[in-house]
């Protein structure tokens, strides 16, 4: 049988955040453990979500296409197949091409984590070589909304913060590739 007690100790500035166990069991062994109720709440509300695996199968899906298409391009243009109205499938393939590399360089690697007191995110392309060009740590506390906006085919995370006292400003971040379930848990992290 093992019995369970516990009492109140000051420990430096945290005052009560401390509590100390005793733990006795059958054979009269006691044990004496000290833990923080803070440190504990902080671990069970900490939050890391990223998309960089989801990037990186995405962009290299999108490369491969990208590299079928300049194939396409090139046998049309070199008239390795003569075909009726190639031009037209010739300005299709150009500017499907056009659009597959502007989504590529759009997309950017989001790292979001939340500790229960300090909220940090970090954003970069998936091509630069500068990991974290933009990033952002705040307090929680300063932290006054947090919603997500849906665009055509990207996700926007924007954030209102207190940046002096009773002025406010956003920061909007693109988060691409992040199942609806990280976007919640993002969400109910505030």
């Amino acid at each position: 049988m093992c019995g369970i007690t516990g009492n109140k100790s000051v420990k430096d500035d945290y005052k009560s955040d401390f509590k100390y166990l005793t733990i006795s069991d059958t054979s009269g062994v006691l044990q004496h453990e000290e833990f923080s109720i803070l440190n504990h709440k902080r671990h069970k509300e900490m939050i890391k979500i990223n998309n960089e695996k989801e990037v990186k199968t995405v962009t290299t899906l999108m490369f491969f296409i990208l590299i079928i298409n300049s194939l396409i391009i090139a046998v049309l243009c070199f008239d390795i197949i003569e075909l009726k109205n190639d031009w037209i499938i010739l300005v299709f393939s150009a500017l499907a091409e056009l659009l597959f590399l502007k989504f590529i360089f759009d997309i950017k690697y989001f790292y979001f984590e939340n500790s229960g007191e300090i909220v940090s995110i970090k954003s970069y392309p998936f091509w630069t070589i500068n990991k974290f060009q933009w990033s952002f740590e705040l307090p929680k506390n300063k932290i006054k909304s947090c919603h997500h906006q849906k665009k055509f085919w990207k996700d926007i995370l924007i954030l209102k913060f207190e940046k002096k006292e009773g002025i406010h400003q956003f920061v909007h971040y693109p988060i691409y590739f992040l199942r609806k379930k990280q976007i919640q848990d993002i969400l109910n992290s505030f």
